[in-house]
């Protein structure tokens, strides 16, 4: 089964993209998509890989996309078998406007990340939103109890605002990690 070697601890928060390991920035469970993944209508998918409609969490599975210079994540709504297949929903609206911005129109995707069904490489996490739950594969000699983890959560640390009338001037930043 996935994740076999994985630690398993408490979420520090709801949601998150990020997790920083004794100091490094470790990989979220991740892997390619079926190779036979076809756009199935505007809102999703169809793949003949009928055991994605097993996997844990789909609502947690988010589809990866690179167009030019876009960087695009699109999160999974839901996955069911259809026939001798699985049908993946995508979640609205953020799908559809992936798909019909001017310029950077996703397609298929890169790579699918934060599958429980994915995480089977050292350095590798998965966030587990719906038990609030983190599972991480340590790199070979890494002891997780004493590396320390961090979660990125705070979206803006620091404001400094000024207007034309009264400007911001002689601030100095220093020692901040």
């Amino acid at each position: 089964e996935a994740g076999t070697l994985a630690w398993r601890a408490k979420a520090p928060a709801a949601d998150f993209r990020d997790l920083y390991i004794g100091g490094r920035r470790a990989a979220r469970a991740s892997g390619p998509p079926p190779p036979d993944l076809a756009l199935d209508g505007p809102h999703g998918y169809r793949t003949s890989l009928a055991e994605m409609a097993r996997w844990r969490d789909p609502a947690g599975l988010e589809l990866v996309y690179r167009v030019v210079w876009c960087h695009t994540r699109c999160r999974v709504a839901a996955i069911w078998t259809d026939g001798d297949g699985a049908h993946i929903a995508m979640e609205e609206p953020r799908f559809s406007v992936a798909r019909t911005k001017e310029g950077v129109v996703v397609d298929l995707p890169e790579r699918i990340e934060n599958a429980y069904e994915l995480l089977d490489e050292p350095g590798e996490w998965h966030l587990d939103r719906e038990a609030g739950v983190v599972r991480a594969i340590p790199l070979p000699g890494e002891d997780l109890r004493a590396a320390g983890a961090v979660v990125p959560v705070l979206e803006r640390l620091l404001a400094v605002e000024g207007t034309p009338d009264r400007p911001v001037e002689r601030v100095e930043f220093r020692g901040l990690h």
